[in-house]
């Protein structure tokens, strides 16, 4: 098993999970925010699919589509729901030498009702986009590395290693590459590059690597004048999917958005493909039955991605 994963590195062959981070007091209330790391590509939705490619050759504007269109999904996912909001960052994920646009996002919510619709709708989110797993981390005051718990969270040491400048995606590659890791995820907003350790909490030895490589990946940003202070700490990981807890006992009713997302997310793709403005129609007072079959079909296939 890899020594680190990452949740936004993988196209839906690869599929490397989405990752989550999770939990903080403030004052009496007790408030979770969660960190999610969602790749922006999948070979299964074909408009998607082809942004990936055009931004894997270089395109840069079909990598803002791809990123503008994927921020559509989770607004619709959350829309419905009052107590939970989303922040969203532009991030980089690469696992086992692929890099790739991705999105990373900090949800907060003050329930664990709340807590149980964000996993549902990250959940349906991950198997839309054929993502084998998520992770759960939640950060703790006191923990020894491996240690397990009854409702099968463990402890395990996650690093941020920071930067003093943007990194392109060959960098963030030769970066992950020459330390040895398996997967991290690249923050512009923050400046960092963010790893941890997934794996069996016996191997001392693979912890010690992992440990190690963490090392490596601070020297080499050190060696080109870029580096920051790592800054590690011990979390509790819950694996649900692969390998791990099954996603059934996270999966749950999603109740989608009524807002404009999914007209937003065509749209762009539509002008990607055709080369030209696209304005969607106005919605008809009165349609044919054929037209409202058509349009039920276009929602269950939206509501599928």
């Amino acid at each position: 098993m890899p020594d680190a994963v990452v949740g936004t590195a993988a196209t839906a062959l690869t599929a490397a999970p989405a990752v989550i981070v999770a939990g903080r007091v403030v004052g009496a209330t007790t408030v979770d925010q969660i960190t999610v790391g969602l790749s922006t590509a999948t070979d299964t939705i074909p408009g998607i699919a082809a942004l990936h490619n055009a931004a894997r050759a270089g395109d840069e504007n079909a990598g803002l589509i791809l990123r503008e269109a994927r921020r559509g999904s989770p607004r619709y996912l959350f829309g419905t729901r009052s107590g939970v909001t989303i922040d969203i960052d532009d991030t980089t994920g690469v696992f086992d030498g692929d890099v790739e646009p991705s999105l990373g996002l900090r949800v907060t919510f003050e329930n664990e009702a709340d807590r149980a619709f964000t996993l549902a709708a990250l959940d349906r989110f991950a198997t839309a986009y054929n993502q084998r797993a998520i992770h759960v981390t939640k950060d703790v005051d006191a923990a020894d590395v491996g240690t397990k718990y009854d409702d099968g969270s463990y402890a395990t040491p996650s690093y941020k290693v920071g930067v003093n400048r943007k990194l392109s995606a060959k960098e963030i590659e030769d970066l992950r590459k020459r330390s040895g890791l398996y997967g991290m995820t690249y923050s512009e907003k923050t400046g960092t590059l963010e790893t941890y350790y997934v794996g069996d909490t016996k191997d001392t030895a693979a912890i010690a690597e992992f440990e190690r490589n963490v090392g490596k990946l601070q020297d080499n940003i050190t060696a080109r004048r870029n580096a920051r202070e790592a800054h590690g700490v011990i979390r509790l990981i819950w694996v649900y999917g692969e390998g791990g807890i099954p996603f059934e006992r996270i999966r749950g009713d999603v109740p989608v958005a009524q807002a404009e997302e999914s007209n937003e997310t065509a749209r762009l793709i539509a002008e990607r493909i055709s080369g030209f403005g696209v304005t969607p129609a106005p919605q008809a007072d009165v349609i044919t039955s054929a037209k409202r079959s058509l349009q039920q079909r276009l929602a269950r296939a939206y509501d599928e991605m």
